[in-house]
């Protein structure tokens, strides 16, 4: 009698134990994936408030490169077997995974096409012929014409109640983007035969770098500009001032 009770305990003991820790099979088709072709298109610029960090800004508009603006870049998913691009209406098919071009005309819409092959995962995707295309377009402007050009109203987070006004402008001559307003009171006289800020720019991005000019109300302002999505918005971090003082300038468009 002893014996069976010990033999059910055990029993109820080894139930118990594979409920508390159960068993669990891993889908082998979890995080797996067809061939897939993916394109992302981005533009690069250096962050001037951090020299160690190259920025990536991926857009569908792109400004043509003269200078101030970087070439156009075509970036595609790795591990597939062969790659094959076609841009717009050039008849040059390139191979590699990844593709730069360099956009010198405003050509408007262009429509770029991916191929990717690949060995595909057949007990996952028994449908899959391990061949891929993807279609996309970009639109190609004028590197006169980046979207952030205009006047915000706005503050600098560091005194919100100070409201007041900066300006982005093309100008004419070999000015080009001048901003006027960051830092505060800073001002390029109009006579002056070069910018007094040294600006690199995308379409809804710009740098701003002048570590070294005082005069004109300017503090040697040093930043980034960055035109929010719904195209009204602008945030501009940036430091000035021999003690290198950071703000936040928050500014609606006028």
């Amino acid at each position: 009698m002893k014996y069976l009770f010990y033999l059910a305990f055990a029993s109820l003991l080894i139930s118990s134990s594979c409920n508390d820790n159960p068993v669990v099979i891993k889908d082998p088709c979890v995080g797996a994936r067809p061939v897939t072709a993916n394109i992302r298109i981005y533009q690069s610029l250096y962050n001037v408030l951090d020299s160690n960090k190259k920025l990536k800004i991926y857009s569908d508009t792109v400004l043509t490169n003269i200078g101030a603006t970087d070439c156009v870049h075509f970036e595609s998913d790795s591990g597939y077997t062969q790659y094959e691009w076609l841009v717009g209406d050039d008849t040059t098919h390139h191979y590699t995974q990844n593709l730069t071009l360099c956009f010198t005309q405003p050509f408007g819409w262009v429509k770029v096409r991916l191929i990717v092959k690949g060995t595909p995962n057949k007990n996952c995707f028994p449908n899959d012929d391990g061949i891929d295309t993807m279609y996309k377009s970009f639109f190609v402007k004028d590197f006169h014409q980046p979207e952030f050009l205009g006047s915000y109203q706005g503050y600098n987070v560091s005194n919100p109640k100070d409201t007041f006004t900066v300006r982005i402008n093309y100008e004419n001559g070999d000015r080009g983007i001048i901003i006027y307003n960051i830092n505060k009171g800073c001002d390029t006289p109009i006579n002056k035969p070069t910018s007094i800020i040294d600006i690199f720019y995308l379409n809804k991005v710009l740098t701003i770098w002048d570590p070294s000019t005082y005069g004109y109300g300017c503090e040697a302002p040093v930043g980034l500009a960055i035109l929010q999505e719904d195209l009204k918005t602008i945030v501009i971090d940036y430091k000035y001032g021999e003690k290198r003082v950071f703000d936040r300038f928050i500014g609606v468009r006028k």
